[in-house]
């Protein structure tokens, strides 16, 4: 069984990682009691300090980090006798409850949405309820007619809420199924019938190529699989990633934007030699490969943590948001927020070839002229000395009747030096008001 992992060996040694991107792990340890904790993991394999510790009986089901990029948020199974609870691990090590109990009756998975909150798939059996959790308050976002929830992720194109499952009309056929949380309307795509990888895997998104990628792993043959689909027309390309049928894919993340050749980052357990963290490119095939050293306990889950370049945090008010900007490195320069209620593409092409994913229309004209005061500013401005910056955006100055509305929005970064004078390209992230 050793030679089938000669691939993943052999990328180990011939393409060291260099230090990108940082995640949290989490390990079931036994001593001093059996729990579960979460350390530092380096995109090197070496895992590090030890940030915090679940109470004994809580179950991890899924990590997220949280709106400020430092915390996570980690929904678990107890240790209430029924249902689950959703903590927030703060770097100095506090862990705090945010929620316990009913509603959450049977959490399957996590994810953070746009506007900082949290959505929790709720799994009644018959159907999938999604829980938003926001500023301390637990809600219902809308049901979907589907069995056996098996993945979860978001649109930041659109808002929506993608989900992986069994339909309930028909429980032999498995598809992708598409929430509007602001109208409660679901739709769905079908999908090939192929095992999957982890009940409560996520799937995820590829912003380079605006395509959303599931790893799953075959039924009869065991080999993990990557697939990637878009919003109508299913899936668009299947690649297999490992052959080995003793590994098995633990979770999946994606790189970071400052990584142009890893797009995916994989956690892989083996039978036989231990547990890698690979790297993987767009198409899904693997690039490097790191064991993991200093490991010392079970491993479940990881998430990246990172200072994502477009975050939103609420306000005070509903539809007050404040937009937040961070450009490490770019300390000085220019920055645009260019925004629109249209959509996303055909967003105009740069000399260079990229392209700024925002269709223009008269929010992106005011914008590009330094925003709407109350509404939406300053679009146009210049990073600190770190590279951040703040925009406010607050819809309820439009008045009336903006439930429902979706507001786009894209940062550019400005460099005389930079190909076609732009540094830096980043969205589209969605404002959806309710």
């Amino acid at each position: 069984m050793k030679a089938s992992l000669g691939l993943v060996l052999a990328l180990a040694c011939a393409a060291p990682v260099s230090a990108q991107d940082a995640f949290v792990i989490a390990t079931l340890q036994s001593s001093p009691s059996v729990a579960y904790e979460f350390r530092w993991l380096g995109d090197d394999g070496s895992v590090t300090t030890t940030l915090g510790r679940l109470p004994s009986g809580a179950f991890p089901v899924q990590i997220a980090v949280g709106p400020d990029n430092r915390s996570l948020r980690i929904l678990t199974r107890g240790p209430a006798p029924q249902g689950g609870s959703v903590f927030e691990l703060a770097p100095s090590g506090r862990l705090t409850t945010l929620a316990t109990g009913a509603p959450i009756v049977n959490p399957h998975m996590m994810f953070p949405g746009g506007d900082g909150e949290v959505y929790i798939v709720n799994d009644h059996g018959t159907s999938v309820e999604l829980l938003r959790l926001a500023g301390g308050r637990l809600t219902s976002a809308g049901m979907i007619p589907l069995i056996t929830p098996t993945g979860c992720t978001i649109d930041p194109a659109t808002g929506f809420v993608v989900l992986r499952g069994f339909e309930r009309a028909t429980p032999a056929t498995m598809g992708y199924f598409f929430l509007d949380p602001a109208t409660g309307r679901v739709s769905s795509i079908p999908t090939p019938q192929l095992f999957s990888v982890t009940g409560s895997s996520r799937i995820g998104f590829d912003p380079v190529a605006d395509e959303f990628i599931d790893l799953r792993q075959d039924f009869s043959t065991r080999a993990t699989m990557m697939m990637r689909f878009d919003r109508t027309r299913g899936v668009t390309s299947t690649r297999t990633v490992l052959v080995d049928p003793q590994a098995s894919p633990l979770d999946l993340v994606a790189a970071s934007g400052c990584s142009r050749t890893t797009r995916h980052w994989a956690l892989v357990r083996t039978l036989y030699a231990g547990t890698y963290l690979l790297g993987l490119r767009g198409d899904g095939s693997p690039i490097r490969a790191a064991q993991l050293s200093g490991l010392n306990g079970t491993p479940l889950k990881m998430v990246r943590v990172a200072s994502e370049p477009i975050a939103v945090s609420l306000a005070n008010a509903p539809n007050d948001r404040t937009v937040h900007l961070r450009f490490p490195g770019h300390g000085g320069k220019s920055y645009a927020l260019v925004a629109s209620t249209t959509g996303y593409r055909p967003g105009p092409r740069l000399a260079d070839g990229r392209t700024i994913p925002i269709a223009p229309d008269a929010l992106t004209f005011a914008s590009l002229r330094g925003g709407i005061p109350g509404v939406l500013s300053p679009t146009i401005g210049v990073l600190d000395a770190q590279g951040d910056a703040q925009v406010r955006a607050n819809a309820n100055g439009f008045g009336p009747g903006v439930a429902g509305v979706h507001v786009w929005v894209a940062a550019l970064v400005f460099d005389a030096a930079a190909p076609s004078g732009v540094a830096s390209v980043v969205g589209p992230r969605v404002l959806v008001m309710r």
